[in-house]
């Protein structure tokens, strides 16, 4: 079974548009460079997600064009103003099979926290996993300071499978513990049913 990303990560095809009541989920472009600079130099968002804030527009340039060409990563765009507000990818993780499984990771501009957004790009992109790419189990990791990204990952329904001290080392050599939680098909299908 290959669903969408194909039988290896190269295979992946070309990622769809998902629409949700206030966002749109698409594949990044290079017309997107300025939008996804300004949340991207922020402090408030990339630390939290393990990212140093971007210094300059060449550094975003940089992983704008990697988001291009790897495919595994939307760009999320609120659908009221149309703007590039944050971001939200399935990432292959090493010794897993990339065709079932991957690791969920996000972020949000600060201007658009506490509106819901990063649990309906989430819930989103999860059923879509689920329902049409094939995959059969994702996982997702925060760090304990990240109490915003903790709320998320609940709200959407992953179940705590455990702590996972000193596994996170930054750009700026901090090291720091997570926690991982994950998202089976079979548990997603129950949480459906509710």
């Amino acid at each position: 079974m290959g669903g969408f990303f194909g039988k290896t990560a190269g295979e992946t095809a070309s990622l769809p548009v998902l629409v949700t009541p206030n966002l749109v989920l698409r594949p990044f472009c290079q017309e997107d460079l300025d939008a996804f600079f300004d949340y991207a130099r922020d402090p408030r968002v990339g630390p939290p997600a393990g990212w140093k804030p971007h210094d300059d527009p060449e550094e975003t340039w940089d992983v704008l064009q990697g988001f291009i060409q790897e495919k595994q990563v939307w760009a999320v765009e609120e659908r009221k103003s149309r703007r590039l507000i944050g971001s939200v990818g399935l990432h292959p993780q090493p010794g897993k099979d990339p065709c079932t499984f991957r690791m969920l990771g996000y972020a949000l501009g600060a201007a658009w926290w506490g509106k819901g957004y990063a649990t309906e790009m989430v819930r989103e992109l999860l059923r879509w996993s689920f329902e049409e790419a094939g995959l059969e189990e994702i996982i997702v990791r925060h760090f304990p300071f990240n109490l915003r990204s903790r709320r998320v990952i609940e709200k959407a329904g992953f179940r705590k499978t455990g702590e996972l001290p000193g596994s996170a080392r930054l750009w700026n050599g901090a090291v720091y513990d997570q926690t991982e939680y994950s998202m089976t098909r079979e548990a997603f299908e129950k949480l459906r049913k509710i």
